[in-house]
């Protein structure tokens, strides 16, 4: 079964809540776009939601939205990691945010009858 490897790019920020906070999520898209090919997220009116732990015994809730992308490059390609940590800082900055979630992993994407319709039996 033929496949291809990419590198999964998960990434988890606030629901934009200032105009700016709409402009840097437009710009993050726009650019996971432009160095992926294609990006996949929650939608900012219907978000998902996250609990986690900030210290012992004390629970923070918010509403996020999940993007996904698949970078054609491996997992510790130089440029891809410079982009990661580029982007990651930025939101911080622009959120407000101690901690933006961001993971990587390699994927390898079943590829069988991708190359055109008349392969497809």
């Amino acid at each position: 079964m033929p496949s291809t490897p990419l590198t999964r790019i998960t990434l988890v920020l606030p629901i934009p809540r200032y105009p700016e906070h709409n402009r840097a999520l437009r710009r993050i898209l726009d650019d996971l776009v432009a160095f992926c090919g294609g990006v996949t997220f929650s939608p900012t009116e219907n978000p998902f939601f996250g609990i986690w732990e900030e210290e012992v015994g004390k629970h923070e809730d918010a509403q996020r939205i999940l993007i996904i992308a698949d970078a054609p490059l491996p997992i510790n390609d130089t440029l891809l990691v410079a982009y990661l940590e580029y982007m990651k800082l930025r939101a911080q900055r622009v959120f407000g945010e101690q901690i933006i979630w961001l993971t990587v992993h390699g994927i390898a994407r079943i590829s069988t009858y991708d190359s055109s319709a008349e392969d497809i039996p």
